[in-house]
């Protein structure tokens, strides 16, 4: 058989087996088993590049909220024959959600480009575009807003919509609390996308969205309340007597309809309850306006009187994917729900709160924002502006279920931005100097509520429909003009020829977590605020570029002051030129050594920083000992290096191990030649390539 023949029979084989793969990743994909889908369909893209894999794979890691990877299989959907002008739209929000917001416009713009039939609004165009420049001017600002991660409520999965309860917290979270037995139910997703039914595996493994409560210094415990569903129950609110319950929860109706090769919807439902004499909650009662076969209602908010609720929904008649609504409770039940239309977009609107000065907070996707789910300020009637929240309230990736306290302070808000202990986390959101207690009033706990109501006040809320009244008084904040304040600035080079780096992205640590992160300008420059007493650490980057890293401190600083730390970033070699890693190797060993694990970190950060990068591992021994087993040696030493490269999450189709034995020595030190035990150690090294960027 001629080697033609034997090419195209061994290309037909592996086109079969990607084809009989990809039927199986589509079934998984159908049921929502994106665990399994993901696994599948990577292995049927290493057979054959198929755009349909890769799309694939793109919209479960959005759907999935796993950034990174999303931007990587949009990018590789995006650039291939035949791709579909939405790949574009999918990249550009995927760099928009990793804060690459100069490339996300770019592909915005191409996608714009692509719309010969005006089918996009002009508001939706501009928006987008408005929306990468609004983000870098919004994260280079100075803030009097801290947004704080509360450890001590969040988990390794999702944690939100944390609400003020009985001087603690009552929250939403599907973290596991026991290990899932063979009987239990499968995960649902709760939002408003097609579910699984009871007979189909869940796509992460988690435990049902429950109420969970936590006080002071107490342990996290489920909340006390039988919803009368086994499946998620999620996002509560209390009225300001704490007798009244609203909730969303979804429930699977006994008889699972299919559609022919889709599964049914399951909807999102409004429940409530109340509190009888005895402060136990009664059997739970169905929002009047639930349609569980057609639509969605999510996402409550009861006003402190129990007048008026808010909620979000999908039914018809709306502006787009989710629009907020309210209803007005009278004698005869709940007025038809209002939309809200003053608010919504062409995207999501969700979690509306309200405040005693007439303003409504709610999440967005559709407006002006940094990037996904954005929290906004706008008014409760047609009147009035709509205002972003900025950084660092937003950030490229969901902000949402924004708290008040009853005084209006700034409280809770959730958010799946980088640096989080899970998926979604809980975080704190106060003032730089975070509000003074009232004379006599002791100090809270920990997650209680940073400003207490005065003993003597008597004020009461009255309906959101009547005139509003006056507030009651806030303790006074200290003037923050009269506080030392702390910067850095600095401008980012190019290493080699001192060229100022436009679009570069600076990060700013504290103890390894993320804290900020800003694009330079078009002179290279960039600018954080600090806090006093505090040790930080400066990470900058760009694409084609390795990184620079410098430490920055105030402590000691008596006076305000500005600092200044350039950066300076080498240029990523072209490839394929080796690049030498001080990795070396003990003699007949192929044991990673201590100091190579450091060098070895470093090559884990270029890694991490270029997504798209694949890499040859090129390891060497010295002279000694036979051939064969020299060479069998280095191929177990590039071994190693790759499974430690594994170990710090690089994905192993990444990188290609190859060794050399002694074919490719460095020195004189071949068979035969006397040389000293260094001039050995010399050839005992490790090199990478760079395979594909």
């Amino acid at each position: 058989m001629s080697r033609y023949m034997t090419g195209l029979l061994l290309l037909l084989s592996f086109t079969t087996q990607a084809q009989y793969i990809i039927k199986e990743a589509d079934h998984q994909y159908v049921l929502y088993n994106f665990s399994k889908a993901i696994t599948l369909y990577e292995k049927a893209y290493e057979k054959k590049r198929m755009l349909h894999a890769a799309e694939r794979l793109a919209d479960i890691y959005r759907q999935t909220n796993n950034y990174p990877q999303a931007e990587k299989w949009c990018a590789i959907a995006a650039g291939m024959k035949g791709s579909k002008p939405e790949n574009l739209l999918y990249y550009a929000k995927a760099l928009q959600s990793n804060a690459r917001y100069a490339a996300a416009k770019e592909q915005y713009r191409k996608y714009i480009a692509t719309d010969t039939a005006g089918r996009l609004s002009d508001r939706q165009k501009h928006n987008w575009l408005a929306s990468c420049d609004s983000a870098i001017s919004w994260m280079n600002i100075s803030s009097i807003i801290t947004v704080e991660n509360i450890e001590a409520l969040n988990s390794p999965q999702s944690d939100w919509a944390a609400v003020p309860y009985q001087g603690g917290v009552v929250f939403t979270s599907d973290r596991i609390i026991t290990q899932p037995s063979k009987t239990d139910k499968p995960f649902l997703r709760f939002d408003t996308e097609k579910l699984p039914d009871e007979a189909i595996y869940g796509w992460t493994g988690n435990q049902y969205l429950r109420l969970y409560y936590k006080k002071g210094q107490d342990s996290v415990t489920v909340y006390p309340f039988n919803a009368g569903t086994r499946y998620h129950v999620g996002a509560a609110t209390f009225t300001e007597d704490e007798r009244q319950l609203f909730f969303s929860l979804t429930e699977i109706p006994r008889k699972t309809a299919k559609g022919k090769g889709a599964l049914k919807t399951i909807n999102v439902e409004i429940y409530s309850s109340q509190k009888d004499d005895r402060g136990r909650w009664q059997a739970p009662v169905p929002f009047m306006y639930n349609n569980v076969d057609v639509y969605s209602v999510g996402d409550p908010f009861i006003t402190p009187t129990g007048d008026t609720l808010y909620f979000s929904s999908n039914m018809p008649g709306g502006d787009g994917g989710t629009d907020l609504y309210r209803c007005f409770r009278t004698d005869k039940g709940w007025t038809k729900p209002q939309n809200l239309a003053w608010l919504n977009t062409e995207g999501n609107e969700r979690c509306p709160i309200i405040d005693r000065q007439g303003h409504l907070f709610f999440s967005s996707d559709g407006g002006i924002g940094m990037g996904g789910l954005d929290i906004f300020r706008g008014p409760i009637t047609g009147v009035g502006a709509i205002v972003n929240m900025q950084s660092p309230i937003n950030s490229p990736q969901d902000d949402l279920s924004f708290t008040l306290d009853q005084y209006g302070n700034m409280l809770y808000m959730s958010s799946d931005r980088s640096g989080g202990k899970g998926a979604d986390d809980i975080y704190r959101v106060y003032p730089h100097v975070k509000p003074v207690m009232p004379v006599g009033t002791p100090e809270d706990e920990p997650l209680i509520d940073t400003v207490k109501k005065p003993a003597d006040t008597t004020q009461k809320i009255v309906p959101i429909a009547k005139e509003p009244v006056e507030p009651p008084k806030k303790p006074a904040l200290p003037q923050l003009a009269s506080l030392l304040q702390f910067s850095i600035d600095g401008t980012v080079y190019d290493s080699e020829t001192k060229e100022p780096l436009e679009n570069a992205a600076v990060t700013l640590f504290i103890s390894k977590t993320p804290i900020a992160t800003v694009q330079t300008n078009d002179a290279g420059y960039y600018r954080f605020d600090l806090d006093t007493g505090t040790v930080y650490m400066l990470h900058g980057q760009k694409e084609n570029y390795t990184w620079d890293e410098k430490t920055v401190s105030t402590h000691g600083l008596k006076k305000t002051t500005v600092l200044h730390q350039s950066l300076y970033l080498p240029i990523l070699p072209v490839r394929p030129r080796l690049q030498v890693l001080n990795v070396y190797f003990d003699f007949d060993k192929a044991d990673i050594r201590s100091e190579a694990a450091v060098e070895l970190n470093t090559l884990v950060k270029l890694l991490q920083q270029h997504p798209h990068m694949k890499i040859e591992l090129r390891t060497h021994t010295d002279s000694r000992g036979n051939d064969v087993y020299n060479l069998r040696l280095s191929q177990k030493r590039s071994e190693a290096v790759v499974k430690y490269l594994i170990s710090k999450g690089i994905e192993k189709k990444r990188l290609v191990a190859k060794g050399y034995g002694e074919t490719k020595l460095l020195n004189r030190c071949k068979n035969g030649v006397e040389c000293s035990e260094e001039e050995h150690q010399l050839n005992r090294r490790t090199e990478f390539m760079i395979l594909t960027d």
